[in-house]
């Protein structure tokens, strides 16, 4: 059992009980064996998409079961926590080693080289990484196969709970580094476009 499991099950024993998360467990178990929730969708069309259904789908459907049992504000509330918490275990396997500072004394030519292989474990996004000489990371996200997979299931009210991930991740699982973000995709947007820096206190925990 992965860290993502884990964590999505904690989030479910908190909120609904050991009784009723061992029967949605079984029932998502089964769920994925039928092929749900992809089944009325075109084969994956590359790893990432393939990644992306992977980890999106107990959400989703989670999310369908809890719908038939409670009102679509509860089952979104308790969907959104185990996306939170499920999402936070997977940032943590993946960013935990970013440092902008070393980053950032790097030479122009070896940042991506240093970056892309902790960013393109992140399955769900296809994008582009520029920085300038404040410190700053600009990643930003031009396609999201978990935006766009929830709109064609029809359940785009979820895709929004991924980009709560990065909130919370940043704010409390990596502090030192601040991300800015004005838009998103599954909000609206047209891209995701992230800025990373280096935040103050982690500068003077640095210097001294």
């Amino acid at each position: 059992m992965n860290a993502m499991t884990r964590a999505a099950l904690r989030s479910l024993l908190e909120e609904i009980g050991l009784f009723n998360s061992f029967n949605l467990a079984i029932s998502i178990t089964l769920d994925q064996m039928r092929g749900l929730p992809f089944k009325s969708l075109p084969q994956a069309s590359d790893p990432k998409d393939r990644e992306s259904r992977k980890q999106l789908a107990p959400a989703i459907l989670v999310y369908q079961r809890l719908s038939k049992q409670y009102d679509q504000a509860k089952a979104l509330e308790i969907t959104r926590k185990l996306v939170i918490a499920s999402g936070r275990a997977f940032l943590s396997t993946v960013l935990k080693p970013l440092d902008i500072d070393h980053l950032s004394s790097l030479p122009p030519e070896q940042r991506e080289a240093y970056l892309r292989p902790l960013l393109d474990p992140i399955p769900n996004a296809i994008y582009t990484l520029q920085f300038d000489d404040k410190k700053r990371v600009y990643f930003t996200v031009q396609a999201c196969h978990f935006a766009q997979l929830c709109t064609q299931l029809k359940v785009s009210e979820l895709a929004p709970l991924f980009c709560e991930v990065d909130d919370y991740f940043f704010r409390h699982d990596l502090p030192q580094v601040d991300l800015e973000r004005s838009t998103t995709i599954a909000h609206g947007g047209k891209q995701c476009p992230f800025v990373l820096s280096l935040n103050d206190n982690s500068k003077a925990t640095t210097d001294k």
